[in-house]
């Protein structure tokens, strides 16, 4: 196998797992917030984990689909929420859900994000077959 098809299909794969990962770890969170007392910063109507969630699943569907957009739809909303919740933890504002040992579930959330946008900014670099992608 050639280099850069391997490196495309280690960027690929790596795009999607953390994408899944970030996905089934934000799933009980949301899940806590339509059943119990615990819950997430609203944004209107909606609470942010649902927000994180949905983009968490664009994320993983515009690797299952090829297609561009349908990630940065995902991921936009995923890191401009724990980047500005991460940043109001930092100044001392409670507006994260918090781990059992009290760290801001948004740090994580963060840290996901940046990941998943190296990995796939590999994956779509190293793509020479832009034909399969559109969007």
């Amino acid at each position: 196998m050639a280099p850069q098809l391997l490196r495309n299909k280690l960027y690929f794969s790596a795009t999607i797992i953390l994408s899944l990962i970030a996905l089934v770890a934000v799933i009980p969170v949301s899940y806590d917030t339509l059943t119990t007392d615990e819950k997430c910063p609203m944004m209107g109507v909606v609470p942010a984990c649902y927000v994180v969630m949905i983009g968490y699943f664009l994320i993983a569907l515009s690797c299952v689909f090829r297609k561009y957009l349908l990630f940065y739809i995902g991921w936009i909303p995923v890191f401009l929420l724990a980047a500005i919740g991460s940043v109001a933890e930092v100044f001392g504002v409670d507006v994260c859900p918090k781990t059992e040992g009290g760290i801001p579930m948004c740090y994580f959330s963060l840290g996901f994000a940046l990941l998943i946008a190296a990995t796939f900014y590999g994956w779509k670099k190293t793509n020479h077959s832009e034909a399969a992608f559109e969007g």
